[in-house]
C-alpha cells in the first residue's frame, strides 16, 4: 500500500510548527518542511480549517491549538493525570509566581500537556503541545532520574540528545552523574541549557508502578530563578510527591527519592 503523499506533506508541516515552539509564518515553514511556500501554505490553511493550528498576531504566524492537546490527553493516563494535576499545579502558579509545566516523555522529548502563567510581567513564551529534548530540561532530568538503570539508558538509547547551551558537546557520563544527583535531591535543575535566560527545575510523577509517568516543574527568568533553586526545588518536588499519591503512585522514603507507596 503506497502512503497518502498529501497526508504526510500536511503532518510534516503540523511537526514543524511544533517544533518551532513559537508562533512561524508560512515562509518559515516551508524553508523547515522543503516545500514551496504556496504548498505550505494551503496546508497550513487546511489544518487551521481543521482546528489543528491557530494564527496569532497581525503578522499571519501560526501556532498548534488545543486539538492536539485534546488529542493526546486522550492517551493512556494523560487525561487522568491532567485532571487530578491541575487543582495542585495551579497553586503551585500561584505559591511560586512562575510559570509552571506539566508534561510527558515520548520518543525521547519531552511534551508539555500543560501550562499554568503567573500574573507577572515576563512571562514564558512556551506552550502546550511544545516539545523540548529530555537532556536539556529539568523535567525531561527528572523523568529520566525516576527510571531504574535499564530503563533510564534505553531512553537515552532512543532519544535524539541535544548539546547543552554553553557547552560544546554532549557529555554522557556527566548527565548520569547528575541523574543520580536528582534522585537524590528529589529535583532536577536546567540552568539555561535549554533556553537563554530561562531557568526551571523539576521532578517526578510516579505511577502506581513505581515508574514515571509524567513530571512537573517551574520555570522562569534566570534572575528571579537561581536565588531560589533550593526553595523552588523542594516546593516541585513536594507538589510531584502529592500528585503521585493522588495516581496512587510514589511517596517520599525520607532519601529525597520517590518510592512505590
Amino acid at each position: 500500500m503506497t502512503p497518502n503523499r498529501a497526508l504526510l506533506r500536511g503532518l510534516r508541516v503540523l511537526e514543524a510548527v511544533a517544533a518551532e515552539g513559537k508562533p512561524a509564518g508560512p515562509t518559515r515553514i516551508a524553508e523547515t518542511v522543503e516545500l514551496d511556500k504556496a504548498t505550505t501554505a494551503r496546508l497550513l490553511y487546511t489544518l487551521r480549517m481543521a482546528g489543528y493550528l491557530r494564527i496569532v498576531g497581525t503578522a499571519g504566524q501560526y501556532t498548534l491549538s488545543s486539538k492536539l492537546l485534546q488529542l493526546s490527553a486522550a492517551g493512556p493516563g494523560y487525561e487522568d493525570t491532567r485532571r487530578m494535576a491541575s487543582p495542585r499545579l495551579a497553586r503551585l502558579t500561584e505559591e511560586s509566581q512562575e510559570t509552571v509545566h506539566l508534561g510527558v516523555v515520548e520518543d525521547g522529548r519531552v511534551i508539555y500537556i500543560d501550562k499554568f502563567d503567573p500574573p507577572v510581567p515576563i512571562r514564558l513564551a512556551s506552550s502546550v503541545g511544545q516539545s523540548n529534548p529530555i537532556n536539556v530540561t529539568a523535567l525531561g532530568k527528572a523523568f529520566l532520574a525516576a527510571l531504574p538503570p535499564d530503563g533510564r539508558q534505553a531512553v537515552l538509547d532512543s532519544a535524539e540528545l541535544a548539546v547543552p547551551r554553553g557547552s560544546s558537546s554532549f557529555d554522557l557520563e556527566a548527565l548520569l552523574a547528575e541523574l543520580e544527583l536528582v534522585a537524590e535531591r528529589g529535583f532536577a535543575v536546567d540552568q539555561e541549557e535549554n533556553e537563554e535566560g530561562v531557568c526551571c527545575v523539576g521532578s517526578a510523577i510516579l505511577g502506581p508502578d513505581g515508574k514515571p509517568v509524567a513530571a512537573v516543574s517551574i520555570s522562569g527568568p534566570t534572575f528571579r530563578m537561581e536565588p531560589r533553586f533550593e526553595e523552588l526545588g523542594k516546593a516541585c518536588h513536594d507538589v510531584a510527591l502529592a500528585i503521585s499519591a493522588d495516581v496512587g503512585g510514589g511517596a517520599d522514603d525520607r532519601s529525597g527519592r520517590m518510592t512505590i507507596r
